[in-house]
């Protein structure tokens, strides 16, 4: 098979042993033309002095505060390969994985996203991708490769996300763009789920910094991609849904902040609205990926607040 050169982004924050683990597994690939990158965002637990020890050959941009996702941008912005590896510094592709992510990728020059099967290391679980006729709708960002030739017409990772959400958001615009999304099903990243820089709450499983952000996050992705009219009831649904959760959950000031600054976002980048196509907005079903009342997805109405409370655990 040919073997294009892929590089390995992988976006690092205060998680040493997490990242030193991340790295040996990527070096054992059976594909070995390969370039890996850390971009690393202003840890100060020694990360950055462990990767110019061990692993000398990794080219390490250190970034002098956390920006969040947007670091990846950086790593976009150095790679030299067709195709890059996108990778939490808790998360690494199993021996075989690039080499069957690759396999899909150069069958099909409109496929941007080949998602990976994720295996979650702390339930067992593999999670799901949500699709309609394999017709897919994001995919899972601790794990995925990205044809580099899109970004010209794509953009980047958004600025303004920060946390969570980036894959949703890249995949508006690729599909707008008129790519595709593709599973490989022979690839599999294993997700450690690493316990740093997380915040639960006190004898909860629920991330707090999940919460805020899904619903800050929500608001702003909704009132920048979709038609006013066409979102208006769902957004009034997830508010009163998300705010109905904060209050079960003794988080409701956490939600009332996520949703203020979802708005505030919003306000401050109407300037730069890119409403998607009207066929890109059926495609997403005019936001229904994002739920409702109490339903964190679609197959959107038969899945209850479980998913969404299993998704602000991990």
């Amino acid at each position: 098979m040919n073997q294009p050169l892929v590089t390995i982004n992988i976006l690092s924050f205060n998680r040493k042993e997490d990242l030193r683990v991340t790295l040996s597994k990527v070096f054992e690939q059976d594909y070995k033309n390969i370039e890996v990158i850390v971009v690393d965002n202003a840890s100060i637990d020694g990360s950055v002095e462990m990767v110019k020890t061990e692993y000398p050959g990794v080219n390490v941009i250190v970034l002098g505060k956390n920006i969040g996702i947007a670091g990846w941008n950086e790593g976009f912005k150095m790679a030299k390969g067709k195709y890059i590896l996108v990778l939490d510094d808790d998360s690494y592709p199993g021996k075989n994985s690039i080499e069957e992510l690759v396999k899909t990728a150069i069958r099909d020059d409109n496929i941007g996203v080949i998602a990976s099967k994720v295996k979650n290391m702390s339930t067992g679980i593999i999670d799901p991708l949500e699709n309609n006729d394999n017709l897919f709708y994001s995919f899972i960002g601790c794990g995925a490769l990205i044809s580099k030739n899109i970004f010209s017409q794509t953009g980047l990772f958004s600025e303004k996300l920060f946390l969570y959400f980036h894959e949703i958001d890249f995949s508006f615009r690729l599909i707008n763009c008129g790519y595709k999304i593709a599973i490989s099903e022979s690839s599999i990243i294993y997700h450690r789920i690493s316990q740093n820089n997380r915040n639960y709450l006190d004898n909860n499983s629920i991330d707090k910094r999940k919460v805020y952000y899904d619903i800050r996050n929500t608001i702003y992705l909704l009132l920048s991609y979709f038609s006013f009219r066409t979102i208006i009831f769902r957004l009034i649904r997830i508010i009163i849904g998300r705010i109905y959760f904060g209050i079960q959950n003794h988080l409701f000031l956490k939600i009332i902040l996520g949703i203020y600054h979802g708005f505030k976002l919003s306000l401050s980048s109407f300037d730069s609205k890119n409403t998607l196509k009207l066929e890109t907005q059926r495609y997403f079903m005019h936001g229904a990926i994002f739920g409702g009342f109490f339903f964190w997805n679609g197959n959107y109405g038969n899945k209850s607040s479980n998913m969404f409370l299993s998704l602000l655990k991990k």
